[in-house]
């Protein structure tokens, strides 16, 4: 690797070299001319100018607390020495020999700040004393995903593996794709020497943190290590970040619904402002921040998708909360967020556990292909009834537990054998 560029020692660069700080005048008033002649100018932007490069080892850029990626907080970075440390004549594979150093490799980083600003550990960093950020502790922790002593995603020069077993096998997908991707893309890395994307950090003590980027940042790991440097877009300020992410964020289409969920909350905490300047500096809809609105007004729902719906769409987890306070409207018209909440737990609790029963029961069938042509909406001519104990057993209790009605009865593999079997369980209710 002689790329200059990351060969370059550590110091600041910037695009001097490229744009220069003033513009000389003929260029002005040749672009003036230009102007009045109806031809497009050529004049830098202002901000053109303001933008820097900064070289920087890997060891001294830190992931960002900020960042809502479930991955963010499972990655564990490992040292140059250990790696270069394995001897391959000893016996063990490279997963084998590092997993047997693991209590020389630091837990993430988020969640050692979390633990640092909570007084679970004492922390400590080179280059003088630590400084607490506590306003780490107004972001989700997620130390509870895998034992953080003896499990993470493993990430160093040449090296990428996780051992980390979940319960949820949507996050163990989640990680394996991860770990391939790190790979594939590390990999090619070491050949192209340039990512299409530079990271972005600014200074924070003695330590640079990431802006955006963390992912091509655990590229860069794979294929340099983390001793060697590489040039990151500096910026000039820390404001907005939650805004930043989640703009850096929103053409992709790798977050889950719950990582959605929380970049939209924490951007909108960040624009502090009506409902419309929220839909405009996001770039969203009315209608799609609508559907959101309800999270970020309460952080509380938001906790509750962790806890039962980790792995579902945005779009899914949304119409099960339009499900429940269209139910809960029925019966008041203003049902209170502490009543919706408890509506919403138990709704996605029940989902959870009839989703993890179905999954044990199912068997390997070759799912039929969708229908491209549109389909028109029909809707069920059913009375919901007005007696909230009548509601609250219709949607939130196993029918199992108190239907007397024969499900053979019904072809549940239809539209129209599903809608008949809703139809007697409501007609069952009113008797």
């Amino acid at each position: 690797m002689n790329s200059p560029k990351m060969r370059k020692g550590r110091g600041r660069a910037s695009l001097q070299e490229f744009l220069e700080e003033e513009v000389p005048k003929a260029k002005v008033e040749n672009s003036v001319q230009n102007e009045e002649s109806g031809v497009r100018s050529h004049i830098k932007h202002d901000s053109a100018f303001k933008i820097r490069f900064e070289t920087l080892p890997l060891r001294d850029v830190r992931l960002n607390y900020k960042n809502k990626r479930l991955i963010t907080q499972m990655v564990r970075f490992i040292p140059d020495e250990i790696i270069d440390a394995y001897d391959e004549n000893d016996g063990l594979s490279m997963e084998d020999f590092i997993k047997s150093k693991v209590n020389e490799i630091p837990i993430n980083k988020i969640i050692h700040q979390h633990h640092v600003a909570s007084g679970l550990i004492k922390g400590s960093t080179r280059g003088g004393k630590h400084a607490v950020d506590n306003d780490v502790l107004n972001y989700p922790c997620h130390d509870d995903l895998y034992d953080l002593e003896e499990e993470g995603i493993f990430i160093g020069k040449g090296v990428c593996f996780s051992n980390i077993n979940s319960s949820n096998d949507e996050v163990n997908n989640l990680i394996e794709a991860f770990v391939e991707k790190v790979k594939l893309t590390g990999e090619s890395l070491a050949i192209t020497e340039e990512l299409t994307e530079i990271p972005a950090v600014f200074k924070t003590g003695a330590m640079h943190t990431l802006a955006y980027g963390h992912q091509r940042y655990c590229y860069l790991v794979y294929s340099l290590g983390l001793n060697e440097p590489y040039y990151f877009i500096l910026k000039t300020n820390s404001e907005h970040q939650d805004r930043t992410i989640y703009l850096e964020n929103n053409t992709k289409t790798s977050e889950g619904g719950y990582e959605q969920l929380l970049s939209f909350y924490f951007a909108a905490k960040d624009t502090n402002g009506s409902s419309d300047e929220i839909m405009k500096t996001l770039s969203i809809k009315r209608s799609y921040f609508f559907k959101i609105k309800p999270f970020i007004d309460d952080i509380r729902l938001i906790n509750v998708v962790k806890q039962y719906g980790i792995h579902q769409s945005l779009h899914h987890i949304t119409e099960q909360y339009r499900i429940v306070k269209q139910a809960l409207t029925a019966l008041e018209s203003s049902p209170s967020k502490d009543k919706i909440l408890k509506a919403f737990e138990e709704k996605m609790r029940y989902e959870s556990s009839t989703a993890h029963e179905s999954s044990e029961e199912t068997i390997d069938v070759e799912q039929p292909k969708k229908e491209t042509k549109p389909k028109s909406k029909s809707y069920l001519p059913i009375k919901i009834p007005k007696d909230e104990d009548k509601v609250q057993k219709l949607f939130f209790q196993d029918v199992r537990e108190w239907s007397e009605l024969d499900i053979d009865d019904f072809d549940l593999k239809s539209d129209k054998g599903l809608k008949k079997y809703l139809a007697a369980l409501v007609d069952e209710l009113s008797e």
